[in-house]
């Protein structure tokens, strides 16, 4: 497995019900380290998120 990207994000979800993209949990904003994984054996992929503190 190689990881072939990594970002910093705000993780949302889209909620239907209103049709907008919302905060995972609300009033708790943060931003997180996005890694995607490539498995080349089996050609998938892997997304990982890890809560980063504030100073990072």
């Amino acid at each position: 497995e190689q990881s072939i990207c990594q970002a910093r994000a705000s993780v949302m979800i889209y909620d239907d019900t209103s049709k907008k993209w919302v905060p995972v949990k609300p009033g708790q904003q943060g931003f997180s380290r996005i890694n995607i994984y490539h498995n080349t054996v089996n050609n998938s992929f892997r997304v990982v998120g890890v809560k980063l503190q504030d100073q990072q």
